[in-house]
């Protein structure tokens, strides 16, 4: 779900967070943010984070399922930091802002 968290700062403006959260060895899969979603946002005066959470599963080191496997269960595997929206396209050579209209913005 694309803003997944909605909060508001210590100086009472509402924010959002898009957390994508991927299994270890699946860093390289491409992940996309519609530009009409950011836009649309930035111009009501609601500031975007986005959070990148890698985690592993307890029953195996490669994070991803298996077929034997009948439930699940994992830990986060680095310190989860927010950042800004506009830096992800430069922090993250796999993450692209895209223009198309992927979801459907509607106000806070």
């Amino acid at each position: 779900m694309k803003p997944s968290i909605w909060f508001t700062d210590s100086e009472g403006k509402r924010s959002y967070v898009i957390v994508r959260s991927i299994a270890i060895g699946c860093n390289e899969d491409p992940y996309t943010i519609s530009k009409n979603l950011v836009d649309n946002f930035t111009e009501q005066g609601i500031k975007g984070y986005f959070v990148n959470i890698t985690w592993a599963n307890i029953f195996g080191s490669s994070g991803l399922f298996n077929e034997k496997q009948v439930y699940h269960s994992s830990l986060v595997k680095n310190k989860i930091e927010l950042e800004p929206i506009e830096d992800v396209e430069r922090n993250h050579k796999n993450i692209k802002i895209v223009p198309e209209d992927l979801y459907e913005v509607k106000p806070y």
